[in-house]
């Protein structure tokens, strides 16, 4: 039996990927569309690898499932993985 046309979500937590970055102006969009988006403000760490490569902030700006965030510290890549400690 196949569920076509429904979004499968992960039970709890959160987690997002990298979808874009603009270095010049430090921030990125990330992409939360397999988990539940966290609160604005939040600082959350970034992994590549599952080495932890730098921190971001969560701002206001969201569309759907796509936040913008603040580059705190760290040189990040698209697809670099934004996620819980």
């Amino acid at each position: 039996m196949t569920n076509s046309g429904s979004v499968l979500k992960p039970l709890g937590g959160w987690s997002g990927r990298i979808f874009s970055i603009n270095p010049k102006l430090r921030f990125a969009v990330v992409d939360f569309s397999l988990n539940q988006m966290p609160q604005i403000g939040r600082v959350m760490p970034v992994y590549r690898a599952g080495t932890k490569v730098g921190e971001v902030r969560l701002g206001a700006q969201t569309r759907g499932d796509l936040a913008t965030v603040e580059i705190i510290e760290g040189e990040l890549l698209t697809g670099d993985e934004v996620r819980a400690e």
